[in-house]
């Protein structure tokens, strides 16, 4: 990790990351914060404060798209464990009607 000198007037908030950069949700950065796998932030009284170069870089970082071949492999293989596992589903037990009038009254 270095330490670059940050300009604090270009530091963003959350929300702020999220306007300018969609595919970056406000709780998406939260989590990785947690886990400690996102941009890196600053934290100034008791808000995550982000750089515009930090975030630019986990994007370049973490932007890798696969191929369109391997995505429909791995939805094929999903659906697969998806089929094999489902459970079908129970027959609806019938209930006998009873009219109101005949039903005990509850206290």
């Amino acid at each position: 990790m270095t330490k670059t000198k940050v300009d604090y007037s270009s530091l963003l908030t959350r929300t702020q990351v999220q306007e300018r950069y969609p595919m970056l949700k406000k709780k998406r950065l939260e989590k990785l914060a947690c886990t400690e796998e996102g941009p890196e932030f600053i934290k100034i009284a008791g808000r995550c404060w982000y750089a515009p170069i930090d975030i630019e870089a986990f994007l370049e970082k973490t932007s890798i798209k696969p191929d369109l071949r391997e995505r429909q492999k791995r939805r094929q293989v999903q659906q697969i464990f998806v089929d094999a596992h489902r459970v079908p589903p129970r027959k609806k037990l019938r209930k006998k009607y009873q009219s109101k009038a005949s039903a005990p009254a509850r206290k």
